[in-house]
């Protein structure tokens, strides 16, 4: 395979650019989810007024007037406010696992996951791996049938890389993530499950080391303990090769999360990424 040029970028600590949340605190409030699900997770539908504290982070949502007033400060310096935002009129507040693309900024369109150790597959054949791969939390007003990004924050660190040639790459938020070959639960709060699926189109053995996923529509879907997201990867030569998310729950009974990538970072607006630099 060809050789990858990495950058990456790391994000510090609160207090400077950037921000990382670490630390627990027990969440005990009820969630009404529409898919039914009772969980102990902040994800799902929330009526004003609100309070909810998850690890570092308090949202509070008060009513005033028609219309209500959103913060989100963090628990151990409650009086640095790290979002705020007033509206005009009331609604429903929804939590979801959203793409990993909103933090700190918006400037990554795609997702680069490095595999630890290499997946070898024989060819003309398929394989089946579970990767982890890193989420966001966007927090949404639903008014009537309208739905609208208010906030979002994440309790990972973020890394990007450039996936290619340095000049024409793809700026990507970078992962590293083990093989897995049955689902596992990692903590819902920082991290899905992605089922892939491995086509080897060749007449050779390939050696997979990487994926780039594109980040418009990655239909991610949601349970009370783990949010997963389903994927294709078709080999077609040793140095061409096509990954797509597609809209397939991995079970029944799950919740599909609302999109919010900016198609502008993304012109061609296509779930399929084609990988010609490596993989």
């Amino acid at each position: 395979m060809s050789a990858l040029g990495v950058i990456c970028v790391v994000f510090p600590r609160p207090g400077r650019r950037g921000f990382v949340l670490v630390s627990t605190r027990p969440q005990k409030k009820r969630l009404n989810i529409p898919c039914s699900l009772a969980t102990p997770m902040i994800y799902g539908d929330h009526e004003p007024p609100l309070d909810l504290t998850v690890r570092d982070q308090r949202i509070i949502v008060t009513k005033e007037g028609p219309g209500l007033h959103y913060r989100r400060v963090s628990t151990t310096d409650p009086d640095a406010i790290a979002f705020e935002m007033a509206t005009s009129a009331g609604g429903t507040i929804m939590i979801h696992p959203v793409e990993p693309f909103r933090c700190p900024k918006d400037i990554a369109g795609h997702l680069l996951v490095e595999l630890r150790s290499p997946y070898r597959i024989k060819p003309r054949s398929n394989g089946k791996i579970f990767l982890t791969f890193p989420i966001e939390i966007g927090v949404f007003i639903k008014t009537g049938k309208a739905i609208r990004l208010m906030d979002v924050f994440c309790f990972s660190k973020p890394k990007f890389t450039v996936y290619g040639n340095l000049r024409a790459g793809h700026l990507s938020r970078y992962h590293k993530s083990d093989i897995l070959f049955k689902p596992s639960r990692p903590d819902p709060l920082e991290l899905g499950i992605m089922a892939v699926t491995i086509s080897n189109h060749t007449g050779e053995w390939i050696d997979v080391n990487r994926m780039l996923f594109g980040g418009y529509d990655m239909k991610i879907y949601f349970t009370s303990k783990t949010v997963t997201m389903n994927a294709l990867m078709t080999i077609k030569t040793r140095a061409l090769a096509i990954t797509d998310v597609k809209a397939i729950p991995s079970q029944q009974g799950v919740c599909r999360s609302r999109d919010i990538l900016n198609p502008k970072l993304i012109p061609e607006r296509t779930t399929r990424s084609v990988m010609e630099g490596g993989f």
